[in-house]
């Protein structure tokens, strides 16, 4: 299954990465939303086991593996927001 254009995609919530493809004419499968929803959730803070159960991976360090660098980044965002708020002058 791949989606040919952004007319395809049910909802308003297409991520940025998702509509350049589109727009320019990439196909985007299925796994590229898989690998999306997945980037999102470590984003929003959802945990490793939860994100490699939705993804349907047998175990959980597959999911880590894959993910590592995503992982990284969402870590950092997480510590700087946590930064923000507790050194935030009053």
């Amino acid at each position: 299954m791949a989606i040919r254009s952004v007319a395809e995609v049910p909802g308003a919530l297409i991520p940025v990465v998702i509509q350049k493809r589109l727009l320019s004419g990439v196909l985007v499968g299925f796994h590229d939303l898989c690998h999306t929803m997945a980037s999102m959730r470590y984003f929003n803070g959802v945990d490793s086991v939860s994100i490699s159960k939705r993804l349907g991976h047998a175990q959980v360090s597959t999911t880590a593996n894959i993910y590592a660098h995503v992982m990284e980044k969402a870590d950092q965002r997480n510590a700087d927001i946590l930064a923000d708020v507790f050194l935030k002058k009053a």
